[in-house]
């Protein structure tokens, strides 16, 4: 039954947000399996791919918040993924956790070159998965509305400029005729031709005086 409002009226359905988009990345069935419940059971929308190529087919296509990506894969290893990754204008901003099994210094140095965005160690911590793929989330969320309040504030960065172009295309006009009456009838005091003009003072010009 729909439900309605003080006056009678059927009340609007309340808005449905979008749940969060992760893709993650394993070439271990028995890991993608264990990763996508954890995520789903929080609410995520979880999508798999078992090695790199197939990854980065997925994302030609389909948008997502975050990615998870193991570095061991065989063909394309977790770090060659990412780059290519970072280099795509369309997927550049997409957070990525890296999984590895080990977690020596140069591994973790070599992931951040090339734009990765944490670490998670296997075995995974199903608490430390969840805190950190919120954490990316948010970063993406972040992301996301610095990129629409800049494209907004070049928008009327546009629409102010193209006011200001109008109305000094219209004052140049007005110039223009002003001059060009005044050479046409040389009598005419320059007060009378900009009589109509919108020029901040005409209007207190006195009859018989030119305008200054």
């Amino acid at each position: 039954m729909d439900k309605l409002g003080p006056t009678g009226s059927k009340q609007p359905p309340p808005a449905v947000e979008s749940r969060p988009r992760v893709l993650v990345v394993d070439d271990r069935r028995e890991s993608l399996h264990l990763l996508q419940a954890v995520l789903r059971s929080a609410g995520i929308e979880c999508f798999a791919c078992r090695d790199g190529q197939s990854a980065l087919d997925f994302l030609t296509d389909r948008a997502v918040d975050v990615i998870l990506l193991d570095v061991m894969m065989p063909q394309i290893d977790g770090y060659e993924v990412c780059r290519r990754i970072k280099s795509d204008e369309r997927t550049r901003d997409i957070p990525i956790l890296f999984l590895a099994a080990k977690l020596e210094t140069e591994d973790k140095l070599k992931g951040f070159a090339v734009g990765g965005h944490d670490y998670l160690s296997k075995p995974i911590n199903h608490q430390e998965l969840l805190a950190r793929t919120h954490a990316a989330l948010r970063v993406k969320q972040l992301q996301d509305q610095l990129k629409e309040q800049i494209q907004l504030q070049q928008r009327i960065n546009q629409l102010h400029q193209g006011m200001l172009s109008e109305h000094w295309q219209k004052l140049s006009g007005n110039w223009r005729q002003a001059w060009l009456t005044r050479l046409t009838i040389p009598s005419l005091p320059l007060s009378e031709m900009c009589r109509s003009w919108p020029c901040r003072g005409i209007s207190r010009a006195k009859p018989g005086n030119d305008c200054k």
